[in-house]
């Protein structure tokens, strides 16, 4: 929770942690991406080395795959 003034603008809260030097919050950042089209071994072997990263992977139990790739 932040107790500090309300921003609109995000301008100024990036420039002021660049300013006292502060990068720790910058370490914080997520990306998603969602992959098509690819086989079930692949996405195996990216999450077996998953150094870093956390995977969400669609369940074929409930979802027909049937007309997907082989």
């Amino acid at each position: 929770m932040s107790y500090g003034r309300g921003r609109r603008d995000i301008t100024d809260f990036i420039n002021n942690l660049l300013s006292s030097k502060d990068g720790s919050v910058f370490e914080h950042v997520n990306y998603g991406f969602v992959v098509t089209g690819v086989s079930r071994s692949l996405t195996h072997e990216l999450i077996r080395h998953r150094a870093g990263f956390a995977y969400s992977q669609r369940s074929q139990r409930y979802v027909d795959e049937s007309e997907g790739i082989l």
